[in-house]
């Protein structure tokens, strides 16, 4: 019987396919390897979400790699909790929040370290070098690299992850709002800054703002842009005003001020003749008449309007609401260039009109902040009702008045900003992202404290998961369509070309 050859042709193809086959396997692997590597230290990501969930803004990476000191982020939760949550948003929240703190790391040219250790909240030497410090699971730390006093942490910032993220309603709908980038933003900006401004309310006059869910979310808003807030100045009073203070609000006061009052006003804001002050005062439709407050903010180029502004065109107003006009900025001064370069979304609900003085007056200069639209009407407050002869806008609904000299070869300024509307400061404005009032009132504090305007200014992002809303009989005819209409209209396809072909 004959032995079967062996098919020397055959072997040797064979053998060639099967080494081919092991090299390109070791050349995937190899690279997968080196994707691994390279995903892991840069950014290779495309970021296709509306808001950019997933990279940090401009701004913020171009202050990272420029600013003084180096900074770690130390999360007190192991990485995999991140890629591991339950629930659909929880996780794409927990997702988003892992790769906006890597882009930290990445982004910020050796500036910023990231580190995930769970195992730090039972080491005693980790937790005792921060003094009167409790932690918890999901707690995140933003420290200076480089500490004062060897053996203790002074110089860092403690949030928690539930910080990061939050829900507002408006209009009947409800949004998730994701503040991670904000919220280390501030801290970092915090240790990098020293000396911290302070923005100073002021009471006694029956401030029906204060104490309220608005008051809190504005308090909240101007500490997370590294201001701290000083509360109860009561000018009627002895006490001085705290010397970190740079700006002054007074929002919806009842009660007039008293010449000696004013007088203190005078006093902050011309700052021994050094100037560098700032005052805020925000106004509604139903204010009562104030003489005095009123006269002081003539000195400034300032007059207070009365009646309430609404809106004609149904484009040009929110929440199908004609006293939530729509408003654009008229000063470009104030608005950051991140703004300034964008469409800003700003709402002054229930508004009264502010008139700018058009000639300098004693130094003081007056320009308008915000003004509706030419479509705008001014209603009289004691009318309640719109008519055809209302005056027609468009109409100045924030003015800022200021003050200039030359110290020591320096311009140096002291503005009075004044709003008709106290509702601009809504908890319900300030925190949905379909409006910039937010970012609005952070740039003209910024502008009065006399702060680099283009320092850091970040927004909280919309993660809200788009809907397709739709009626039941739109429901019903989409489940004909695509159950019925479509499945029928494949198969007689099928048929036409199977009968076609089969007599070709």
């Amino acid at each position: 019987m004959k032995k079967p050859q062996l098919n020397k042709q055959a072997l040797k193809y064979g053998s060639i396919a099967t080494a081919l086959t092991a090299i390109f396997i070791a050349v995937v692997i190899f690279i997968n390897a080196i994707a691994v590597i390279l995903v892991d230290r840069y950014p290779l990501r495309i970021d296709l979400t509306e808001e950019n969930l997933f990279h940090l803004e401009n701004n913020t990476v171009e202050y990272l790699q420029n600013m003084p000191q180096e900074i770690e982020i130390i999360v007190l939760m192991d990485e995999v909790y991140f890629t591991a949550s339950s629930g659909v948003q929880e996780s794409y929240q927990a997702r988003q929040a892992l790769y906006v703190m890597r882009e930290f790391e990445q982004k910020s040219n050796g500036k910023v370290s990231l580190t995930f250790n769970q195992s730090l909240l039972d080491d005693v030497n980790f937790t005792s070098q921060y003094e009167l410090e409790e932690f918890a699971l999901g707690d995140v730390i933003i420290q200076t690299k480089e500490q004062p006093e060897e053996g203790k942490v002074t110089n860092f910032r403690h949030v928690s992850i539930n910080d990061f993220f939050s829900q507002t309603t408006y209009s009947e709908y409800t949004y998730d709002i994701s503040k991670v980038e904000q919220v280390i933003s501030s801290a970092i900006l915090y240790l990098n800054t020293g000396n911290q401004m302070a923005i100073g309310l002021v009471t006694g006059h029956n401030e029906g703002f204060l104490q309220t869910a608005d008051d809190s979310t504005v308090k909240s808003l101007i500490r997370s842009n590294v201001y701290s807030v000083v509360q109860g100045i009561n000018l009627g009073t002895d006490e001085e005003i705290d010397e970190d203070v740079t700006v002054l609000m007074i929002v919806n006061p009842k009660t007039d001020f008293t010449q000696e009052e004013l007088k203190r006003l005078d006093e902050f804001l011309e700052n021994g003749e050094q100037l560098g002050r700032g005052l805020m005062v925000f106004l509604t439709p139903n204010t009562p008449d104030l003489p005095n407050l009123e006269m002081f903010l003539e000195e400034w180029g300032i007059t207070v309007g009365d009646g309430i502004v609404y809106e004609t065109d149904a484009g040009n107003y929110y929440n199908s609401n004609i006293l939530y006009p729509r408003v654009g900025y008229n000063n470009s001064d104030i608005f950051s260039t991140e703004l300034s370069s964008s469409s800003l979304n700003l709402a002054s609900p229930m508004a009264r009109p502010i008139y700018a003085a058009e000639e300098i007056r004693n130094g003081v200069s007056a320009s308008a902040v915000l003004s509706t639209y030419s479509t705008a009407k001014l209603m009289e407050s004691a009318a309640g009702t719109t008519s055809e002869d209302d005056e027609s806008g468009p109409f100045d609904v924030m003015v800022i008045g200021t003050k200039e000299r030359t110290i020591n070869n320096q311009s140096q300024r002291s503005s009075v900003l004044v709003s008709g509307s106290t509702a601009f400061l809504e908890s319900t404005l300030l925190t949905s992202t379909s409006f910039s009032n937010d970012s609005g009132l952070i740039s003209m504090i910024n502008y009065l404290a006399q702060r680099d305007p283009n320092e850091l200014l970040v927004q909280a992002k919309d993660m809200t998961t788009a809907t397709l809303d739709i009626t039941q009989a739109q429901g019903a005819w989409m489940a004909v369509i695509f159950i019925i209409v479509l499945p029928v209209a494949v198969v007689i396809v099928g048929i036409v070309v199977f009968v076609r072909r089969r007599h070709l």
